[in-house]
């Protein structure tokens, strides 16, 4: 990549983060296995009442349950206990990341970022595309949380030092000008959902989580916004092939090798005997 390059990522409160997973994934891999026969509501109490009965390495997905962020960042999650280990990437993501985004500061965030890449509002302006229902979250209380930091210690370090220096950043930013603009940002928000969107409805496979419903005849505006992330995924691959010189797009055989590749992980390649 080019030497100005900006490189971004997103980290989220390891509680909330935790939280969300359990609820999100709760029909899939490792949860249906280890917590199958326990209502979905009751699964992170249950779990983290004792982790270590639950908890095993032969299981797909079993990163999903410990350090997930530093997994998804790509850390070697089995490597999570040694202190160094953790030091040292939280040391190489600040030197290589321009910006390490907040989800539970996502609007601030995005304002950062609209400044760092010389954005417009409506370069940032999103629609929640993805919900849970407040029934579907559990219930969290301060000993459950006290035992999910600990049990993810790798994604509570590095998400004390980023929280951090995230609000140093905006400390240099300024904090008038981030309210001012927050301000802003947020009536562009509900402007957007005013214009686009008729109702929150459950999906149907999954009724858990309510998805975004256009009104009727929605302005490619209103489309875009609705786009989920593989859509987004595939339009900015195909404007990617498109508007950068000598660079290729894979064919048809190279797309069904990826896509085998990607089974192959799926289904067990990431267990860890």
């Amino acid at each position: 990549m080019p030497a100005d390059t900006k490189y971004v990522t997103i980290i989220r409160s390891p509680v909330d983060n935790v939280e969300s997973v359990f609820g999100f994934f709760q029909d899939q891999m490792p949860f249906e296995e280890w917590l199958g026969d326990v209502t979905t509501t009751e699964r992170l109490k249950t779990f983290y009442a004792d982790p270590a009965k639950y908890f095993k390495r032969d299981t797909d997905w079993y990163f999903r349950s410990k350090n997930h962020m530093f997994f998804d960042i790509g850390y070697d999650v089995n490597r999570a206990e040694d202190e160094a280990y953790v030091d040292q990437a939280i040391a190489e993501m600040d030197e290589n990341f321009t910006l390490i985004l907040l989800t539970d500061f996502f609007d601030e965030s995005l304002i950062l970022m609209k400044h760092l890449l010389c954005w417009d509002w409506d370069d940032i302006v999103y629609i929640k595309f993805k919900m849970r229902t407040e029934e579907a979250k559990a219930e969290m209380n301060p000993e459950l949380a006290k035992k999910i930091l600990e049990w993810n210690h790798a994604d509570h370090k590095l998400y004390d030092y980023f929280n951090t220096t995230f609000w140093k950043r905006v400390e240099a930013f300024g904090v008038d000008k981030m309210n001012s603009e927050l301000e802003a940002f947020r009536a562009e928000q509900k402007a957007a959902e005013t214009e686009c969107i008729q109702s929150y409805e459950p999906f149907k496979k999954k009724p858990w989580i309510l998805g975004a419903k256009l009104r009727p005849h929605p302005t490619d505006k209103c489309k875009h916004l609705a786009w989920s992330e593989t859509v987004y995924g595939e339009f900015l691959r195909d404007k990617m092939y498109k508007s950068i010189p000598n660079l290729v797009s894979p064919t048809e055989e190279q797309k069904a090798a990826s896509l085998a590749y990607f089974e192959q992980i799926a289904g067990a390649a990431l267990q860890s005997s």
